[in-house]
């Protein structure tokens, strides 16, 4: 968990949070490259393969940046 959640452990301890993911740390572009591919996937312009593969590579790419 990024460090900037540190003072909310009592509220997910108490279950109280909602976990959103996609606004945790440096993943946001990672889920929005996801949600773009689901529509490429919807609209036949993609497989899932290549959409997982993409969102796979733009992961690697936000981590290795956030060393």
């Amino acid at each position: 968990m990024p460090a900037e959640y540190n003072g909310a452990q009592e509220a997910f301890k108490a279950g109280n949070v909602m976990y959103p993911v996609n606004n945790w740390g440096v993943a946001g572009p990672a889920f929005s490259d996801l949600g773009k591919g689901i529509q490429e996937i919807i609209a036949g312009t993609k497989t899932p393969r290549q959409v997982l593969e993409a969102v796979d590579k733009k992961a690697v790419e936000l981590l290795e940046k956030s060393k």
